[in-house]
C-alpha cells in the first residue's frame, strides 16, 4: 500500500518530501491549521519560501516523543515500533500523498497494525484536549491512515508535562473522499504553478505575498478582474469600519496584491492600485524594503 524511503538526515527527508502532500499539510488544506495558511504551503512548496526551522517547541516535542510513547504503551499494554525519524512513507493508491509516522502500534490480540501519533503541548492549550485531541491532530492521524492503508490509529498527548492522554481514532471513509479532492487539486497546482487564492487576513498568508512577488516590474500595469472591483468596495468599507473589521481589511487586501502580482499596478473603472516596493531609513526600526498598496481615485 506505501512505499518507504529511508533518509539519513533531516536536510535529506526535507527533500524527499518535496512534490508530496504530507499528512502534516492536510490540517492546512482543510483550514485547521491556526500557524499556515494554503498560499503560504505553497509558497513553502514551491521553494518561495524557506522549509521551517525547527523552533524551541518543535525540538522538545521532538524529545518529549519517547517519554509519550513509553507512557503509551505503559497505559494500553501495546507495543510500537520506530520505523525511523526521518522515513517517508509515500502511498501507492494515492502517489501524491505521503506521512512520517512518529511510531507504528504493533498488530496484537486479534487488532491490525496501526499509526501512533505523539504530541506535546503547553497546559494553556489543556481545553483542546477535552472530550477528544484537538481536530487538527486528528486529521493528521487519518491523513496517515489513508497513506498506509490501515483502518486505525492512535493519538496520544502529554500536556503540560504532567497530564497524560489518549484517544484510537477509526478511518473515516467520507473524511477520506474530501480530503483526496483537496489535496490532489493542491498538488496540480503546485505543479503547475497555479497558486490557490489569497482569501484569508492571516500573517502567514501576508508574508507569502511578499516571497511569491518581492519586486514589481516597473511600467506594467495589469487590468484587474472582475471581481476586484467588490474587493475594492469592501477594502474602502473596511476602512471605515477599522475598528472591528481588521481581518476583512487584511483579506481583501491579500486578494488585491495577489492580483496584480508582479505588476507594478493594477487598474479598476474609477482608478488604479500601485503595488510597488517602499524604502525606510532606519528609524526605531532597521532598514526595511517592502512592497506596498495603495489606491488612487481617477480624476
Amino acid at each position: 500500500m506505501f512505499k518507504a524511503i529511508a533518509c539519513k538526515s533531516r536536510e535529506e527527508w526535507l527533500e524527499a518530501r518535496k512534490g508530496y502532500i504530507t499528512a502534516s499539510n492536510v490540517p492546512t488544506l482543510v483550514g485547521e491549521n491556526p500557524y499556515q495558511s494554503p498560499l503560504s504551503l505553497y509558497a513553502e512548496m514551491t521553494g518561495a519560501l524557506p522549509p521551517k526551522e525547527e523552533n524551541e517547541a518543535m525540538k522538545f516535542g521532538r524529545k518529549l516523543q519517547p517519554v509519550i510513547r513509553d507512557a503509551y504503551c505503559e497505559e494500553t499494554k501495546r507495543t510500537v515500533e520506530d520505523l525511523g525519524e526521518y522515513t517517508l512513507l509515500v502511498s501507492e493508491r494515492f502517489p501524491w500523498l505521503a506521512a512520517t509516522l512518529d511510531y507504528k502500534i504493533l498488530p496484537q490480540n486479534g487488532k491490525p497494525e496501526g499509526a501512533l501519533e505523539a504530541k506535546s503541548t503547553g497546559f494553556l492549550h489543556k481545553a483542546d484536549w477535552e472530550g477528544r485531541p484537538p481536530v487538527r491532530h486528528v486529521i493528521q492521524n487519518q491523513a496517515q491512515l489513508t497513506v498506509t492503508g490501515w483502518s486505525w490509529g492512535s493519538i496520544a498527548g502529554l500536556i503540560g508535562g504532567q497530564k497524560f492522554l489518549w484517544s484510537d481514532i477509526e478511518y473515516d471513509k467520507d473524511f477520506e473522499v474530501i480530503m483526496l479532492e483537496i489535496t490532489k487539486e493542491f498538488h496540480r497546482r503546485v505543479e503547475l504553478r497555479d497558486p490557490p487564492q489569497a482569501d484569508d487576513w492571516s500573517e502567514s498568508t501576508k508574508y507569502a505575498l511578499a516571497a511569491l512577488f518581492p519586486e514589481e516590474k516597473e511600467g506594467l500595469v495589469v487590468p484587474l478582474p472582475a471581481e476586484a472591483e467588490e474587493w475594492h468596495m469592501a477594502l474602502e468599507q473596511a476602512k471605515i469600519d477599522s475598528k472591528d473589521a481588521k481581518e476583512r481589511e487584511d483579506r481583501f487586501k491579500n486578494l488585491l496584491k495577489q492580483a496584480i502580482g508582479e505588476a507594478e499596478g493594477g487598474v479598476l473603472a474609477d482608478g488604479r492600485y500601485t503595488f510597488k516596493k517602499v524604502h525606510k531609513e532606519p528609524y526605531t526600526v532597521k532598514v526595511q524594503d517592502y512592497r506596498e498598496l495603495r489606491w488612487k481615485k481617477a480624476k
